[in-house]
C-alpha cells in the first residue's frame, strides 16, 4: 500500500485500533487530537442549527464571537452523578 504525503490512514474498526494502540503503546489512527477536533466541529454545527443562524467561532478562545446564548450551549449538558470537570 502506497502512502502519499498528506494521506490519512484508514481503520474499519476504531475500537480494535484503540486497544491495539494501548497494547503497543503507539498512537491510534484517530488519536485524541483528531477526535476532539472532529467532535468540536460536529458540536459547533449542531449549535448553529439550534440557534438557526450563522455563528462566528474564535478558535483561539474556543468561544463564539458576540453570542452568549451560543456560548452557553457549549457546556449545557449536565454531568451524571458525582462527575465534574477539574479546572486547570
Amino acid at each position: 500500500m502506497r502512502h502519499d504525503a498528506g494521506a490519512t490512514a484508514a481503520s474499519r474498526d476504531h475500537t480494535r485500533d484503540f486497544v491495539e494502540a494501548i497494547r503497543k503503546r503507539s498512537r491510534a489512527i484517530c488519536d485524541i487530537e483528531t477526535a476532539v477536533r472532529s467532535d468540536t466541529l460536529c458540536q459547533l454545527a449542531l449549535i448553529a442549527v439550534k440557534r438557526a443562524r450563522r455563528l462566528e467561532w474564535d478558535a483561539g478562545a474556543e468561544r463564539f464571537v458576540n453570542d452568549e446564548a451560543a456560548n452557553a450551549m457549549l457546556a449545557a449538558r449536565a454531568f451524571r452523578g458525582d462527575w465534574r470537570l477539574k479546572e486547570t
